[in-house]
């Protein structure tokens, strides 16, 4: 999982489909911290589609064979910031406990 920046100044969250779960969890728990349900709507168009999550607007799109969350504003940024941060603190809890796999991120995780 890797935060890139784009020309644009906006932010394309990189990741592999393994680390999907991880990702969408991640934004249900952001979501919820920046006191937005996470209603999730998309419209699917010809390379990409878009979807709304927790009042923000992104991009979903695969590069490489890799999907890639991009934001369209400065909200959606912080919340790819805080989805990294989220997911990042799961994993190593994880390391320090010696837990073999990534589990889907808990309430209780942030």
């Amino acid at each position: 999982m890797e935060l890139l920046s784009l020309p644009d100044a906006r932010l394309s969250l990189e990741f592999t489909e393994d680390e999907m779960p991880m990702v969408v969890s991640g934004l249900r728990l952001v979501a919820r911290r920046f006191r937005k349900p996470m209603q999730v709507t998309s419209k699917q168009a010809t390379t990409h589609r878009v979807l709304h999550v927790g009042g923000a607007r992104f991009i979903l799109m695969t590069e490489d064979g890799d999907p890639a969350l991009l934001s369209t504003s400065a909200h959606g940024d912080a919340m790819l910031r805080a989805v990294v941060d989220t997911v990042r603190s799961v994993r190593t809890r994880e390391k320090v406990r010696g837990a073999s796999h990534a589990a889907p991120l808990r309430e209780h995780a942030c």
